[in-house]
This record gives C-alpha cells, structure tokens and sequence, in this order.
C-alpha cells in the first residue's frame, strides 16, 4: 500500500527510534504482521546530517515545516517542550503532529482559488525549518488578530495556566503591542489579515516577533472564538481603527483550560474524567459478556 507510513531508522542510538520488529526480537515476541505485509524500513542520512550541523551550530532547535509546528504532538516529547537535540527527536514529533499531516496535505484547504482558476492542496515545495531554541517565559507570549490591517484582538498564549500578575498589565500590554504592531508590522507586511505571536520582553523591555499565522479558524483562536473573530469582516474599517483591540487574560483559576486542545490525543482527552473512564469501562464490560441465546 503507498499510503502506508514508512517506517524511518535513524543512526543515532536514541530510544525512540527502536522498531517494532527490533523490539519483538528482543522480547521473544511474535511480528504481527507477515513478511509480506512489513514495511521495508528507511533511512535518511543525507537529511541527518544536515540536521546534526544545524544543532551543532545552534545547539537546541525548535522544528516545525511551511506553516505549522508540530505543537499537538508535545505529549511524546518527554520535557513536555518542542526543543530538540537529536535528529530522532525532530522526526519522532513530526510523525506524531496531526498538525504536520495536515500541512503536507490540506494546507491550502481555506484559500481561495488562484487567478488562473487553478486550486491548490498543498504547498510544491516543504520546508524544514530548525530555529534557535530559547527559553521563554510562556506567560508573556500573546497572540495578536489583525484585520484589514488593524490589529484588534490580543490573546495571551497560554491557556493552561493562571498568571496573578498580567490582568495588572492589560493596558500597559495592549499600549506597548498595538505601539509595536504600528512601528514594525502594519506597514511591511503585504496581507491585510493575518494572526501573528510575540514575546514581550519585559527585562530589556523589547518584544520579539515568535510567528505568523493564516487568518482562519486553522489557527488557534485560543481566549477568543472564531465566530467572534470573523464578524470583524462586517465592522467598518473607520470604526476598526478607532477601537484599542480588546485583549484577553486568565484572570482567575476557574477559566485555565486544565487540558488544552492541542496537547494531547482526542482519546486521552475525552478520557480525562473519572466519570468518562467509568463509561467506558461499563462498555467495554458489555461487550465481552457471553450473549444469551433466544
């Protein structure tokens, strides 16, 4: 079957990348699958290797392709962040990422059509990209929502977390962002709608572009909804302008998402109640129950 997923074998000795078979070997297991049916494994040394010299000149890296970082697949990552240090790492959470499936094969599922009529799926060419990892302080990343080139929504990034100390900083946060967005991005970027995320660096007081997003519900809408969001388009431009973007924090214990959306299995999330858990095993107790004859 071509659409099977290829089994990759890395060089370097990392845990992760023992194979199924490898392991039933060890364990005097039997393959569940015939030897027709195996999957000839791969390797990628040529691609290893570039990636070792990124990481030896960067040191840790941070992946992610055209569009998207593989941020749903954090529950493989054992420090629970994408930073990496081995190629078997980078590749372990690109496998794992819906988000990644779905840029090599339905990122231009929202666009519109090109001039010539013509639709795309998918970009022609995908890129790797290995940034610099570093250290930052979730609590002072905010994702910006800018429409007609106004910037009118400001959202903080971490949802799983209350921080006492950022309801005191709305309005000093959303002066210095809005400030920020008018000096560096309203002016050089060419598209009027789009999403993008900063860090706001209080000790040298700087903020850091971190990413650009597509202005549509793919993106995480995150303290906001997109129903909300998309009724913008109906505001008048003056009016946009004239209005500071509203910005949203968790001000308060109840509101922390306990389980965020992107960081675990849908399974493992539906299962995350005791209640839930208890369903399921009274499911999964009828249906082994001998059915009684009629």
């Amino acid at each position: 079957d071509k659409h099977r997923d290829a089994e990759v074998v890395f060089s370097d000795p990392y845990p992760s990348t023992h194979t199924l078979h490898a392991y039933n070997i060890a364990h005097n297991c039997k393959d569940t699958e015939s030897e027709d049916d195996a999957v000839e494994p791969r390797s990628f040394p040529e691609l290893e290797a570039r990636i070792n010299d990124v990481i030896a000149r960067y040191g840790s890296v941070f992946p992610k392709l055209n569009w998207s970082a593989p941020k749903d697949a954090l529950w493989m990552a054992p420090e629970g962040t994408l930073r990496c240090d081995r190629p078997g790492e980078i590749f372990r959470l690109l496998k794992s990422s819906d988000f990644i499936s779905h840029d090599l094969s339905h990122a231009f599922e929202v666009c519109t059509a090109e001039a010539d009529g013509k639709t795309k799926t998918r970009p022609d060419q995908f890129v790797l990209v290995l940034r610099k990892w570093h250290n930052i302080p979730p609590s002072m990343e905010f994702r910006c929502f800018v429409h007609n080139n106004t910037l009118f929504a400001i959202s903080q990034r971490d949802q799983t977390k209350h921080y006492p100390f950022l309801a005191g900083m709305k309005n000093n946060l959303r002066e210095r962002i809005s400030t920020w967005f008018s000096l560096h991005l309203q002016t050089t970027w060419t598209y009027p709608d789009y999403v993008f995320d900063v860090y706001v660096d209080d000790d040298i007081d700087k903020i850091w572009l971190v990413d650009i997003n597509p202005f549509a519900p793919t993106t995480d809408a995150l303290l906001f909804d997109w129903i909300d969001i998309l009724e913008q388009r109906n505001t008048p431009p003056t009016q946009q302008q004239q209005q500071p973007p509203e910005i949203r924090v968790i001000e308060s214990e109840t509101e922390v998402r306990l389980v965020a959306p992107t960081r675990l299995p849908v399974d493992a999330v539906d299962v995350s109640n005791a209640d839930a858990i208890n369903q399921f095993a009274d499911r999964c107790r009828t249906a082994t129950l001998p059915q009684k004859s009629t």
